[in-house]
């Protein structure tokens, strides 16, 4: 009998639900579903509010009930707590009242930890050889990246500059002025040392952006940028394409984003500190190219719990 698990990503920004199971071509997708919490809103003390809290209480019940019409018993259900959950003072509080309103139980995970399982979810997808790449992923709190070498990790980071946690520590307006920018710039050069030392270092040739944000650049390339669908719409996405599309978003005010064909509402604030940060990081890396995986830790965990001996 096919085995069927449910995995939580408890997020910063989004709390993410993966139903699947295993099969001989890898994992059998039967439920993905994302709910935009907020849980860095109001969070510079670094307490999870109640209006979050509340938020969190909504998408967990809602999972919950999915997970129930599944029919998964509660034994083969993983749910994990990345950047916000990991750093908040209340955390135990928290995990405590979604698991008395769910029975679901929040286990708080590493940074590290949430990198080898993005590498995970990646290898599974089978879209890079075994050369050098640089693999990022933007979250609400931190961002995760990771330098593999023949499909094996020889440097992993987490960085607690989030998207989320920029746009709170920077307050920038819409469209940023050059106050913003430069603010921004900072931050990367001072808390990515140890990064560009580590592409300095390896000299990855490829970046493979993981999921969220890297989904919406996609996304975005398949509705302005292509001739007539002529172009094949792939997960490869050209750097001349990126610049195109930072030079576009990059002027907007917060209502023209939030109008920008293929991008969801959910990302429209988020999506502007994200493109300067892969702007950044495709500076220090020289020439490129970019691939996106439309996998990341959800599929990463649940391709690790599926695949254990």
């Amino acid at each position: 009998m096919t085995k069927k698990i449910a995995v939580i990503d408890c997020g910063t920004n989004t709390f993410n639900l993966l139903i699947a199971s295993n099969n001989k071509n890898g994992l059998k997708i039967h439920v993905k579903k994302k709910r935009v919490v907020k849980l860095a809103q109001d969070f510079s003390n670094k307490l999870i509010s109640d209006k979050a809290t509340m938020r969190a209480l909504n998408a967990m019940h809602y999972y919950k009930g999915l997970i129930n019409d599944a029919k998964i018993s509660s034994s083969t259900v993983y749910c994990v707590g990345t950047s916000a959950i990991r750093e908040a003072k209340n955390q135990i509080d928290f995990i405590r009242e979604v698991y008395l309103a769910t029975k679901i139980k929040i286990q708080p995970i590493s940074g590290l930890q949430e990198a080898t399982y993005i590498l995970k979810g990646i290898l599974e997808e089978q879209i890079f050889s075994d050369d050098c790449v640089l693999i990022m992923d933007i979250g609400g709190g931190s961002v995760e990246f990771i330098i593999s070498k023949e499909r094996k990790i020889v440097w992993k980071k987490s960085f607690p500059i989030g998207a989320a946690k920029i746009l709170n520590r920077i307050q920038p307006h819409f469209p940023f002025n050059t106050e913003d920018v430069k603010a921004i710039s900072n931050l990367f050069d001072s808390e990515l040392i140890e990064l560009i030392s580590a592409i300095e270092k390896y000299q990855p040739h490829l970046l493979i952006g993981s999921s969220g944000s890297f989904d919406s650049l996609i996304s975005i390339r398949n509705k302005l940028f292509l001739k007539d669908g002529i172009e094949e719409q792939n997960n490869h996405l050209k750097v001349s394409t990126f610049h195109l599309i930072f030079k576009e978003l990059i002027k907007k005010d917060y209502p023209a984003l939030l109008k920008t064909p293929g991008l969801l509402r959910m990302r429209a604030k988020m999506i502007v500190p994200s493109i300067m940060l892969i702007k950044f990081v495709l500076q220090k890396m020289g020439k490129t190219e970019i691939i996106v995986s439309k996998n990341s830790l959800k599929e990463g965990l649940a391709f690790s719990i599926l695949t254990k001996k």
